[in-house]
């Protein structure tokens, strides 16, 4: 995937466990890079660390003059695997 700023967006894990992949739709947190994750196959609890896809926060301004140039907005860019590991809990 390419960096893109995402609100909620289907990843896919691999079971720290199993071994097997599954996918979960998830609000990407804002202050900690980390998610805490359940196989549906195995059941085994996981923690996904999102910190090695995480961009450096950038400034999104508004595009238009008539705007106020003080208005901004921190957005997080994301670059994810095609598969993201999993970890025990």
């Amino acid at each position: 995937m390419t960096g893109h700023v995402y609100s909620r967006i289907r990843l896919k894990f691999a079971c720290w466990n199993c071994e097997r992949h599954y996918e979960l739709t998830r609000k990407l947190p804002e202050d900690e890079p980390t998610l805490n994750v359940a196989c549906p196959f195995c059941d085994a609890e996981g923690i996904a660390d999102l910190s090695p896809y995480q961009q450096k926060p950038t400034v999104a301004r508004k595009a238009s003059k008539a705007d106020p140039p003080d208005e901004k907005t921190p957005s997080t860019k994301w670059k994810f695997p095609e598969v993201i590991p999993t970890t025990s809990s």
